[in-house]
């Protein structure tokens, strides 16, 4: 499967999903979401249950992030839960200068 490449300002969707010891999603305490730009710059966001502040909390153990790049490279990311269940999800994306689509 091909890696999807964003380009910079699109609204990349980072997922977290947290499950317990029998594989059941489980939320928790806190998620914090980090990611790192091409730059080494760092951006956190963190949320709870009852105030998930930029996070969205879809279904029970999954949690979102929408992150807007603002520079092209290889970007790296976490999703991180604190307390039950603690876990981590790395992932990493690409993103390329915005391109102009002509139509003819």
């Amino acid at each position: 499967m091909a890696e999807t490449i964003w380009d910079i300002g699109d609204g990349v969707i980072l997922q977290g999903t947290f499950t317990n010891r029998s594989d059941t999603n489980t939320d928790p305490t806190q998620v914090t979401i980090e990611v790192e730009a091409p730059d080494a710059t760092l951006t956190s966001e963190a949320g709870t249950v009852a105030v998930p502040g930029n996070l969205t909390n879809p279904s029970v153990g999954v949690w979102e992030y929408v992150f807007s790049p603002t520079q092209a490279g290889r970007h790296h990311w976490r999703a991180t839960g604190s307390a039950s269940p603690e876990a981590s999800a790395p992932g990493s994306f690409v993103v390329r200068v915005k391109r102009a689509v002509f139509v003819a």
